[in-house]
């Protein structure tokens, strides 16, 4: 399915490039109201297990993405996006 406003079909508005050197704030807060998303179908509190989905996820985010110690990773979902979030803006 094609997601483009008339203008950019049409040629009147420019089409975003591929960001490879960095993220603009539209592209910086689609990606976390979607992480937000699936976390916030978890409890808030609730602490995870490092096998389950939760805590895969996050265990990669954590030590992959933001290149954190995997000692310091918060123990429940809820710190969890906290913590991240305070990194990730």
């Amino acid at each position: 399915m094609n997601k483009l406003k008339f203008s950019q079909k049409m040629g009147f508005s420019p089409l975003k490039s591929v960001q490879v050197e960095g993220m603009d704030s539209d592209l910086r807060t689609a990606l976390w109201n979607a992480l937000n998303l699936h976390f916030n179908r978890l409890q808030t509190n609730r602490h995870y297990a490092r096998d389950d989905y939760a805590g895969v996820l996050s265990y990669h985010l954590w030590v992959n993405v933001l290149k954190q110690p995997q000692d310091r990773m918060p123990g429940s979902a809820g710190e969890f996006l906290e913590r991240y979030r305070a990194l990730y803006f």
